[in-house]
């Protein structure tokens, strides 16, 4: 008897992009599925799915902008709330800041409504052979609503997916049949739960974290049928919808995919080519016998991974060596020379401002607070284990070309 696999797909607006990149990176991989659940931005990327058209998703994310989602659109995240990164003007905010108003708490995505009635095929969702359930929430009870969206009548596909992204208080209630629907969010977002309802031996969830980068039903990591991916990175604000952010999205969610698979290289950084890893796994055991357990768990934290080779243990340390030093462009696909590279830059550039700050009493007042902390800190065991591995393997020409 054939398994039936489901794809389930968290809310977060925005950052829907990154559920894009994952599906297309499953597809690539060989994945069809049988049953789809959603939430949210989740459900609208799902009829897509159900529909058999990711490559139209794909180029309608690659189109979106505020202004498509939105009436005097703007992205709204820090880069345009600490430095206005995409250049809005005071009459941008004001105007829609007092549409946002007008409409009572609430701006008007008629823009939104319009693309994705464009979009989203119907007839197609209606003929699909996946089985495809949303969540949305009811009010005024806030009760949960599920959706098994194959027996609704094609009038009311739409409006339920709506229904389902409805992230009040910035999106509109969504009124279907006098009664008032908000986003499936306040009660799941991201439902596991319904695809194994539906009959799923098998889940892939992808969550974009959009709440936090804590967990929602923890419980099912442990399970052995489900599959979750997520990001071991933020990625931003559910209302950037400016390309920049969404593209990067794109390329996260097909990437990490491709890394779960080991298609690819890497865990938050992404790599090609050979590592000077041969026997590393023992090397961590003769340099820390006594701590290698607590070792693995430093490796291990945020990875979701339970096991792990000779490679995946070194990339992983080289990680937390650039996430030390302050280095977060995780956009290329770098070589281990153009790492340690890169990373020993950042080195220079933190000691040369170290330097720099000496030059005045108070820096070196300030300098010697900080070498003390410095030196507790130092004495911890990531900051050992991470010292060891720059000293043999960052710092040593002989190991940087060991094969």
């Amino acid at each position: 008897m054939k398994r039936k696999i489901a794809l389930v797909l968290s809310g977060g607006g925005a950052l829907g992009a990154y559920e894009i990149g994952a599906i297309k990176a499953l597809e690539e991989i060989g994945y069809r599925f049988d049953i789809v659940t959603g939430t949210s931005i989740g459900a609208i990327n799902g009829a897509f799915v159900c529909s058999g058209m990711i490559n139209e998703a794909t180029k309608l994310w690659l189109d979106i902008t505020a202004n498509k989602v939105m009436k005097n659109g703007i992205s709204i995240s820090k880069k345009v709330v600490f430095n206005n990164r995409y250049g809005y003007s005071v009459k941008d905010f004001t105007t829609w800041a007092g549409l946002y108003f007008k409409n009572g708490l609430a701006v008007d995505i008629s823009p939104f409504k319009n693309l994705v009635k464009e979009a989203v095929d119907i007839e197609k969702i209606k003929s699909s052979a996946i089985k495809f359930g949303i969540v949305t929430t009811k009010l005024p009870t806030f009760n949960r609503v599920n959706i098994l969206v194959n027996d609704l009548s094609k009038d009311k596909i739409i409006p339920f997916l709506h229904a389902s992204s409805a992230c009040t208080p910035v999106f509109p209630i969504e009124v279907i049949d006098g009664v008032k629907y908000v986003d499936g969010f306040y009660n799941d977002n991201m439902p596991i739960d319904l695809a194994f309802e539906y009959g799923a031996d098998e889940v892939i969830a992808i969550d974009v974290h959009f709440f936090s980068l804590n967990h929602q039903h923890k419980a099912f990591l442990h399970y052995q049928n489900v599959t979750y991916i997520s990001p071991l990175v933020s990625l931003g604000s559910m209302l950037d919808f400016e390309q920049e952010s969404i593209r990067q999205n794109l390329k996260r969610g097909y990437r990490d995919v491709m890394k779960h698979y080991h298609k690819m290289k890497g865990f938050l950084f992404t790599f090609r080519g050979e590592f000077p890893c041969y026997g590393f796994f023992r090397r961590i055991i003769g340099e820390f016998p006594a701590d290698a357990d607590k070792i693995m768990e430093i490796i291990f934290k945020d990875t979701y991974y339970h096991r792990m080779s000779d490679e995946e243990l070194f990339i992983r340390t080289l990680e937390l060596v650039a996430l030390q030093n302050n280095i977060d462009d995780d956009m290329p696909i770098y070589t281990y020379d153009e790492f340690v590279k890169l990373i020993n830059k950042q080195r220079q550039s933190i000691n040369l401002k170290i330097n720099k700050n000496n030059k005045t009493l108070v820096s070196k007042a300030f300098t010697k607070i900080k070498q003390k902390t410095m030196t507790a800190v130092e004495s911890t065991l990531k900051d050992k284990y991470l010292k060891f591995f720059i000293e043999n393997y960052i710092n040593s020409p002989l190991l940087i070309n060991q094969k």
